[in-house]
């Protein structure tokens, strides 16, 4: 869509909206201190609204935005999005709250912008999973996937009652608890066959975010997943 600019770092020397054309992403707006520097910007994509940009409708300076993607929009309202009588063509929202579906929609019904909404989830379920790192696994199998969801969700909960206890032993004890997780996985992949590349690295990075917490060092952690996981 958009690119040019790779990160952050580079955005020092830009000194107007005429030079904003490369922006790929909101990582890449953290530089530019107002509305007024972002009349140059005609597409962003990126994994989340901005900070400055909540307003998104109400922004002067994103009057020639013809393109907008987001990605785990589930902060996202129909509110906060551009007028639907602005310069806006295309929407397209991933990983977004179901009851935001209807009222995006309808925002801009009879517009000439192009809706694209997908993987949508119930508040009800965010309410419990918003923070657990598989939550998106149910886009690939609802039922494999609300049983990892289940699994991290217990695991976090004993890996949290082991952090606050200053046993010596807590390392030892968060062994168990790491293994019984890896083998709720095990259990998902015979079950469903779902757990590719990506799952394989989600499921790695819970898992030693989980370990971190309770003091394993890194190294053993990774020797526990590599030698336990069976996907």
């Amino acid at each position: 869509m958009l690119g040019g600019l790779s990160g952050p770092d580079e955005l020092g020397g830009l000194s107007g909206p005429d030079e904003l054309g490369g922006l790929s992403g909101p990582d890449e707006l953290g530089g530019l201190s107002g509305p007024d520097e972002l009349g140059g910007l005609s597409g962003l994509d990126g994994p989340s609204v901005p900070d400055g940009l909540s307003g998104l409708g109400g922004l002067p300076g994103l009057a020639r935005l013809h393109t907008l993607e987001l990605i785990d929009a589930y902060g996202v309202t129909a509110e906060m999005l551009p007028l639907p009588e602005g310069s806006l063509r295309r929407l397209t929202a991933d990983c977004l709250r179901s009851s935001q579906v209807r009222p995006i929609r309808q925002r801009y019904k009879d517009s000439e912008v192009v809706v694209r909404l997908s993987r949508a989830k119930s508040d009800k379920w965010l309410a419990i999973n918003i923070d657990n790192p598989l939550r998106d696994w149910v886009d690939e199998d609802k039922r494999g996937g609300e049983a990892a969801c289940r699994a991290y969700a217990v695991a976090e909960r004993a890996v949290g009652l082991l952090a606050s206890d200053d046993d010596p032993a807590a390392v030892a004890d968060a062994r168990g608890v790491l293994r019984e997780f890896v083998e709720a996985l095990n259990a998902v992949e015979e079950r469903h066959r779902m757990i590719d590349t990506v799952m394989r690295e989600e499921a790695g990075a819970a898992f030693m975010g989980l370990a971190e917490r309770a003091g394993v060092p890194r190294a053993e952690a990774a020797s526990w997943f590599n030698e336990w996981r069976d996907f």
